[in-house]
């Protein structure tokens, strides 16, 4: 099964809106994510720059570490959207893989650019960042 697969799968159980079928078919895309080519990774990281898949990758980056090759993309992802409720879906698996210290340094980065969009959403990641999130494992 490919990653378009899983997600149409995905989009198709949001829609019908069952829980059972959404839950299985991130359980699905998980299993996907054990051995990952390079192609996977070009594939996730589109994925998370683009509106509509990136709550998929979060969703299947959820309960498991965040690759190396995707963290600048879960950052990107979680600056770039401007529902500041969102942005813990992106930083969450990240702070749990990485640390708060890294995930921390990687947002000032972006506060430091020279893009008005970037710097604005920073101020909402940071928001997760001071201590008022929870591990994603207890909600």
């Amino acid at each position: 099964m490919t990653w378009d697969d899983h997600y149409e799968r995905f989009r198709a159980a949001l829609n019908a809106r069952p829980v059972g079928d959404v839950d299985r078919a991130i359980r699905e895309a998980c299993k996907h994510t054990h051995v990952q080519s390079s192609d996977d990774i070009i594939w996730l990281r589109e994925a998370l720059a683009d509106k509509e898949r990136k709550s998929f990758v979060a969703e299947v980056y959820r309960y498991q570490p965040v690759p190396e090759a995707l963290f600048d993309e879960f950052i990107r992802a979680a600056i770039i959207d401007v529902d500041a409720s969102n942005n813990r879906r992106f930083l969450a698996p990240c702070i749990e893989t990485f640390g708060l210290d890294r995930v921390s340094e990687a947002v000032q980065q972006f506060e430091r650019s020279e893009i008005e969009v970037e710097r604005c959403g920073t101020e909402r990641a940071k928001y997760w960042l001071s201590g008022r999130w929870s591990k994603r494992r207890s909600t």
